[in-house]
């Protein structure tokens, strides 16, 4: 028996922009603006994000209140109409999110972004800065061509030297991390284990071990893609469309490989395989608060492979 067949259908076949994939920059405009910017002819870069479709959000939130609407009249079940109207409202936050990147409108974003993920609290924002500017610091040193310097200079200077930020959190005893290293190691393919931690491996060879992880637990339904649009750097995952996305130029460690296997697919992929398999559908696909519990666990899995 399936709690929500009948909403997980007409959920399912709106279409569903991610904001992965709306904000990708295109390489001609981010090389344009890095030329200015280092030139000093513009002190805040802006791009244009040429993938982002107003008339399909705008499609795709009047689909999702049809539906907001269709479900908070018919469905008896409190616990699955409850499920239901958050998880759509959320994705219409959303569209409405990447809509207000397009026109421009700041104020929307900033309520949207705070809605959807929560205010940056300034002593978090503030540390993050400073661990950066000390990565930056440290890393002038090696690099090679004057402009590169240039930026860096100029980053590094915007950045603050001091922070007032005091730790608020305890980190797990190292009686928890050797029990959920344990678990990961026990849940690792045996042939990635055996796999060197030093070699660089292109995006080809990413697309191979990522098929022959999926393989190996059985995820037929899942595919990896390599994505030509050269302005994309990172790798993600599309869970409506069970896709890997791997950007064209993308080169990785075998070590941050692993961390990827764990983050991505023993995580994130392995939630969604068994939740399309329960008996409420929608856990496939995830909604608040799942999103912030699995985005920080599977954090503290790639944690635990680095050690």
């Amino acid at each position: 028996m399936v709690f929500d067949k009948k909403w997980i259908s007409q959920f399912s076949n709106i279409p569903y922009t991610s904001p992965i994939s709306a904000y990708n920059i295109f390489k001609l405009d981010s090389n344009k603006q890095f030329k200015k910017f280092i030139n000093g002819q513009i002190t805040a870069p802006s791009f244009s994000y040429s993938q982002i479709d107003i008339d399909a959000l705008d499609r795709q939130i009047y689909q999702l209140r049809d539906l907001y609407k269709e479900i908070k009249t018919d469905e008896n079940n409190i616990v699955i109409k409850q499920i239901y109207l958050a998880k759509i409202k959320e994705t219409i936050w959303i569209n409405q999110l990447i809509k207000s990147t397009a026109i421009a409108n700041w104020r929307k974003f900033k309520s949207l972004n705070n809605l959807l993920y929560g205010e940056c609290q300034q002593n978090i924002l503030t540390d993050a800065l400073f661990r950066y500017y000390k990565k930056l610091r440290t890393r002038k040193k090696s690099l090679k061509h004057s402009y590169i310097i240039k930026a860096y200079q100029k980053l590094i200077s915007l950045l603050p030297e001091k922070t007032q930020y005091k730790e608020y959190y305890t980190l797990p005893s190292k009686r928890i991390f050797k029990k959920y290293k344990d678990l990961a190691d026990k849940d690792t393919p045996a042939w990635l284990k055996e796999l060197l931690d030093n070699p660089v491996i292109n995006a080809g060879e990413i697309v191979m071990y990522f098929e022959k992880t999926l393989k190996s637990l059985n995820y037929k339904s899942w595919k990896v893609l390599v994505d030509e649009n050269l302005g994309k750097k990172t790798i993600s995952i599309d869970q409506s469309k069970q896709q890997i996305i791997i950007p064209s130029q993308k080169q990785i460690t075998l070590f941050r490989f692993k961390q990827l296997v764990v983050h991505e697919i023993m995580t994130h992929i392995r939630r969604s395989v068994n939740g399309k398999s329960s008996k409420l559908k929608l856990l496939g696909i995830g909604f608040e608060p799942v999103h912030s519990w699995r985005g920080g666990y599977s954090y503290f899995q790639g944690t635990i492979v680095k050690g």
